[in-house]
């Protein structure tokens, strides 16, 4: 599973299912909400090879989007796609029997619609992700927009936590309370929309649990 979620609004934009996902695959999934939603002033990810491939690699510069890689063996530094990922896993993953790539297709897409448009969250003002990105929509009009962005809120709405870019000994011996506190304050300080990349494999881990690569 490929998933990608918008931190600001907790909106799942795409959920690719596969037997395996390629670098190729990651670009194909991304091109498609930034297309339709405007280029994020950041993408956060785990460490995945097919998430620091060639080919992500090659179509970030391309299209000039800013990513970041959190900690290797840190998945709370990407909390909200993690909680999205522990209930698309509890509550469809690990109750269906599949029969095909095309049934799981049906069925995950039917989940993501049910989430995104009938689930009302307590952090977004009991909105559910769809309405309150509407919301937000109105309040930032498309024409006050900078070019090329994604819907930008006022940035006390930008209370989500993201991977903050520390060396990697610095990071070792800073408290997980303190990095905490100053990834909320690298959040709340900004003023671009986030969009939160992860994957679950197949034994139901998520990628930055596994895997352990270079901070780039």
């Amino acid at each position: 599973m490929l998933n990608v979620v918008d931190d600001v609004t907790r909106e799942c934009l795409a959920a690719g299912p596969d037997t395996s996902i390629s670098g190729r695959r990651v670009v194909r999934e991304l091109t498609e909400p930034i297309t339709r939603r405007g280029k994020p002033g950041i993408i956060v990810s785990d460490n995945g090879t097919e998430l620091i491939s060639n080919a992500m690699l090659a179509w970030c510069g391309e299209i000039s989007v800013e990513w970041h890689y959190i900690a290797p063996g840190r998945p709370m530094q990407n909390g909200y796609v993690e909680s999205f990922n522990g209930h698309m896993r509890d509550e469809r993953l690990n109750e269906t029997l599949f029969h095909s790539m095309a049934h799981v297709r049906v069925e995950i897409s039917a989940w993501v619609e049910d989430y995104n448009r009938e689930r009302p969250h307590s952090s977004l003002e009991n909105e559910t992700p769809a309405a309150f990105a509407a919301k937000l929509d109105k309040q930032w009009p498309a024409s006050l927009r900078p070019t090329g962005s994604a819907t930008q809120p006022i940035s006390d709405q930008l209370y989500a936590t993201f991977a903050i870019l520390l060396d990697p000994s610095i990071a070792t011996v800073v408290s997980d309370i303190v990095v905490v506190l100053l990834m909320t304050y690298l959040v709340t300080s900004a003023d671009s929309a986030i969009l939160i990349v992860n994957t679950i494999n197949g034994a139901g881990e998520t990628d930055g649990e596994r895997r352990h690569h270079t901070i780039f």
